[in-house]
């Protein structure tokens, strides 16, 4: 007879939705080029950074590149 255990996930370890950033870090004050809100919802990525306007009538998604420093050798 088999018995099955219950796995329990720790709520605190949740650094693989955030990004090692807190959900408060991620709200910030960007205009909106559409509705020209004062909110948005960062997502950053390792190339680019996505903006989401937190206005529920636009939700409007936009992108910035990241800009790196050039490799000098």
């Amino acid at each position: 007879m088999e018995t099955k255990q219950v796995v329990s996930y720790n709520a605190q370890s949740r650094g693989h939705k955030t990004k090692g950033n807190t959900y408060k870090d991620r709200y910030v004050e960007n205009a909106c080029p559409e509705c020209g809100n004062a909110k948005s919802y960062k997502d950053e990525w390792k190339t680019r950074i996505k903006y989401t306007c937190l206005k529920r009538a636009c939700r409007h998604q936009w992108y910035e590149k990241k800009e790196f420093p050039p490799v000098s050798e």
